[in-house]
């Protein structure tokens, strides 16, 4: 194949537009290739893409005849390298200038999926673990009861929690989750595992340490209160209500007031003390939640997917196949062990066996857009636009709130008190700005009356 002496985007343009005029797709495909070199300016330096992101970006079988396309045109060089990591890996420089850019728009609409994975998920900025919970969460049969839930992963900056299609998936629905393989999923829950990280941080009242990490800490509280929690909706209004008036609260007030500070004070005085005594410009729950997400997505998540094992980390639960228990089980308390000096407790729950009726998946969905390119094209997407979309952390941020401000508001209406915005404030821990430019849509949505 002969070399041409290419001299701008307009040239390579052109060549692509000869050689593939006939499959828009595969024309498409080479177009963005150089898009993604002159976005990282491999015109001035050598730039590394790794062969997973290639694979998953043009295909198993399309992206090296791509890559070779350009190599035999003199249009990019491809470097062998062996420094700095401990593989070899190739480097791509562009060689064509790229002094004068032009526009073009894909209308692949398997491609145009493809770019809004990488963009709406902020994929470049993901770490390898977060990578691959991306993509484990891309292998589920999904309910179609739920439409397609938004593809997405983002890790909070202020807790290290994930935050991802499943956190917002329903229990209801999650649980009918099939991988498209076929395996059956199960989801380990570490129990309370948040009163585990407090207990972890002080570790000086064996009272309250045996009640937590024996996983019966909520019924010791619970009998102390007379309070029946045998039910699931008991339980876990019961859990919400303590964690917002006692653990998370930050106002010492009102843990030593509440039913529940109370009955807490008398059971374990030494922990009850280091809650009081914490500096109220702290804020109790995101310092628990970041060495919750030290232990299940920094150590235990990590040695799973090092494992090769599959895994999506829900907060303090963790969705595996159901043929890895003993495997992950094993992983889980080799971390638990490591980092805490003991054991957690854990529960287990397994998916429903029963396929949801109508069930569809993402690759279907990718399948179906792959077959409208030879047909119509509706999408377009500006291939000189270097635009990255994903979520915003102060968004983020502020999602975090309204869930405390939510959990607080309903904690006041389940005990039938007046809403108003002190008592939010009091109960949630979130400065008073906050809860007023957010408690009255959050009740709103709720449909409950709003009491000034």
């Amino acid at each position: 194949m002969p070399t041409y002496s290419i001299q701008s985007t307009q040239e390579i343009l052109q060549l692509v537009d000869s050689d593939f005029n006939e499959n828009i797709t595969l024309k498409d495909k080479h177009l963005y290739f150089i898009d993604t070199l002159i976005r990282n300016r491999a015109d001035k330096k050598s730039i590394y893409l790794s062969s997973a992101l290639l694979k998953r970006t043009f295909g198993d079988r399309t992206y090296k005849p791509i890559i070779e396309y350009f190599i035999n045109k003199g249009i990019v060089e491809r470097q062998l390298n062996y420094q700095d990591r401990s593989y070899p890996y190739y480097t791509y420089t562009l060689m064509a200038s790229v002094k004068n850019l032009i526009g073009y728009e894909i209308t692949s609409n398997s491609l145009i999926n493809t770019i809004n994975f990488f963009l709406s998920t902020n994929y470049s900025r993901l770490n390898e673990i977060e990578k691959q919970v991306l993509f484990n969460i891309e292998k589920l049969q999904l309910p179609s009861a739920i439409e397609r839930p938004k593809l997405y992963i983002t890790k909070s900056p202020n807790t290290g929690r994930l935050f991802h299609t499943l956190t917002s998936l329903k229990r209801e629905h999650r649980m009918y989750l099939k991988h498209i393989d076929g395996h059956e999923f199960i989801e380990i829950d570490g129990k309370g595992a948040q009163l585990v990280m407090l207990s972890n941080r002080y570790n000086d009242d064996e009272v309250f340490n045996n009640a937590v990490y024996s996983g019966g800490i909520y019924q010791i509280i619970a009998n102390e209160l007379g309070v029946d929690i045998s039910s699931d909706i008991a339980r876990n209004k019961f859990k919400k209500q303590f964690f917002n008036t006692v653990i998370f609260n930050q106002n010492p007030s009102v843990i030593s007031n509440s039913k529940y500070g109370i009955a807490f004070k008398k059971l374990f005085p030494i922990t009850f003390q280091h809650l009081i005594e914490i500096d109220i410009n702290v804020s109790k729950a995101q310092d628990l939640q970041r060495q919750e997400s030290e232990l299940f997505i920094n150590n235990i998540t990590r040695d799973l997917v090092k494992k090769g094992l599959f895994v999506i980390p829900i907060h303090d639960a963790l969705v595996v196949f159901k043929k890895d228990t003993d495997s992950v089980m094993e992983i889980i308390n080799d971390n638990c062990y490591a980092f805490l000096g003991r054991l957690m407790s854990f529960s287990s729950k397994e998916f429903c066996p029963t396929p949801y009726p109508n069930c569809t998946t993402y690759i279907n969905i990718y399948d179906k857009e792959e077959e409208k390119d030879n047909t119509e094209h509706t999408g377009v997407y500006v291939v000189q636009n270097s635009i990255r979309v994903g979520q915003n952390k102060n968004d983020l941020v502020r999602d975090e709130k309204i869930e405390v401000i939510t959990e607080a508001i309903k904690t006041l209406l389940s005990e039938n008190k007046k809403v108003t915005i002190r008592k939010v404030q009091e109960v949630s821990g979130v400065a008073k700005s906050t809860v007023e430019k957010h408690y009255k849509q959050i009740l709103n949505n709720l449909k409950y009356d709003i009491n000034e």
